[in-house]
């Protein structure tokens, strides 16, 4: 359910924000790829290192992974809340906006 709403959030932010190219999940395992270029699929490593920097700087602690480190790792604990978990989303949609 937590999961869920999480992922139904990152997809909104996506067609907010075109620097999100991807988003996968499973429960609350999610990770939202960021590209400079959506239909190149060009990767996005600088900004995310700001965005994951500017996320740690609001209290939202995410990693990047990949090949390219252009990928947001989002593992919340299981006792994560909707509140929670929209918090992030809001915090996430900020910092965002900040970057691009």
């Amino acid at each position: 359910m937590v999961g869920a709403h999480i992922i139904d959030g990152l997809r909104s932010l996506a067609e907010k924000h075109s620097i999100i190219g991807d988003v996968r999940g499973r429960g609350l395992f999610v990770v939202v790829e960021l590209v400079s270029d959506r239909d190149q699929r060009t990767p996005a490593t600088a900004l995310t290192r700001n965005i994951v920097d500017g996320l740690k700087n609001r209290g939202v602690l995410v990693g990047s992974i990949g090949v390219h480190a252009n990928i947001l790792k989002i593992r919340p604990p299981m006792v994560l809340s909707i509140e929670q978990a929209s918090y992030m989303l809001d915090i996430l949609d900020e910092t965002l906006s900040a970057f691009t």
